[in-house]
């Protein structure tokens, strides 16, 4: 099997939900170490702005996007900073913060063929996925992306 049939990956915890990235959407895994300027924001699911290498980036809650009860930041030491997809993006990246370190997996293409599980009820998620019996998320980064971007031109 060549390396174009197998998906490196990373799944990763948040709360009640875990995701699935492929390791090309995660540009860094650290500890979250600078203060979280919650600004002005009304959003509930933007923690706020931290700095990460000389830029300030937009720090969300997962859980807060989905509708679920949100993770104190404090027990969420965990930064996931992602890539932003879109070339019109005021940000670079984003960030985001976990309860734990991700774990990499490598997946074959059949077994995402096979265990992808249609839409999800919410705009941010792509679709479910079953890995090893357990239900994870595919994250839309373009539609959180979007949401974003609103929030940037509008507050």
């Amino acid at each position: 099997m060549s390396n174009t049939d197998t998906l490196r990956a990373q799944v990763i915890p948040f709360g009640q939900v875990k995701l699935l990235l492929p390791n090309s959407a995660v540009a860094e895994v650290t500890r979250l170490t600078s203060e979280v300027d919650a600004g002005a924001s009304e959003c509930e699911w933007l923690y706020g702005m931290i700095e990460w290498r000389g830029l300030t980036l937009p720090l969300i809650s997962i859980e807060g996007l989905l509708g679920l009860p949100i993770t104190p930041i404090e027990q969420a030491p965990r930064l996931i900073v992602l890539n932003t997809l879109s070339p019109d993006s005021n940000n670079a990246f984003i960030a985001t913060a976990a309860t734990n370190n991700p774990h990499l997996i490598k997946l074959q293409q059949e077994a995402i063929d096979e265990a992808l599980q249609g839409e999800h009820d919410s705009h941010y998620i792509y679709c479910d996925y079953s890995l090893e019996g357990e239900k994870v998320l595919v994250p839309d980064l373009l539609a959180i992306e979007e949401s974003l971007e609103k929030i940037h031109t509008t507050g």
